[in-house]
């Protein structure tokens, strides 16, 4: 078993940057405390303020995709489709060189 490494990029639309990030926030503790989770950082991009970055590391695809069925990631997609806080999500699954 080897652990899944996601960079996910996150662009809210023009005026929701606020919103986005707390929504993104209140993601942080409870992801971290699911089981498999080894790292769960959020980044924003000083030179575009709009984007973030989320920075995981899970210790199986098992885990990662229990995170994904999770309430707290639900409860997050559900309110950033229907207040259109998001303009793009790019998660990129990596695989770790050294």
């Amino acid at each position: 078993m080897s652990t899944v490494h996601v960079f996910a990029e996150i662009k809210a639309n023009r005026g929701y940057e606020n919103e986005l990030e707390s929504a993104l926030c209140n993601l942080l503790e409870p992801s971290r405390e699911e089981l498999g989770c080894c790292q769960f950082e959020l980044y924003r991009d000083k030179g575009v303020d709009d984007v973030f970055i989320l920075q995981e590391v899970w210790i199986s695809q098992r885990s990662l995709d229990m995170h994904m069925e999770s309430d707290h990631f639900q409860s997050f997609l559900n309110s950033v489709q229907e207040n259109q806080w998001i303009e793009y999500i790019t998660p990129r699954t990596l695989n770790f060189l050294g």
